[in-house]
C-alpha cells in the first residue's frame, strides 16, 4: 500500500504519544497487541509516514 502522509495539528500531549506508538506497533504482531482500536481505512502502522507536527505553544 501507498504511503499516507499524516500532519499532527494541535493535540497537545497526545501527538507524541502517537507518533512514538507507531514504530512500536511497526515492530510488532498487530493480532498479539491491544491498542489499536479502530480500522482506518485498513492502514497499517507501516502506511504512515509522520512529515510535519504543528503546535501552538
Amino acid at each position: 500500500m501507498k504511503k499516507v502522509k499524516v500532519y499532527v495539528a494541535g493535540v497537545g500531549k497526545s501527538a507524541p504519544t502517537l507518533v512514538q506508538a507507531v514504530p512500536f506497533y511497526k515492530a510488532s504482531n498487530l493480532d498479539e497487541i491491544i491498542g489499536l482500536r479502530y480500522d482506518l481505512c485498513s492502514l497499517e502502522p507501516d502506511d504512515m509516514k509522520f512529515v510535519a507536527t504543528f503546535e501552538r505553544q
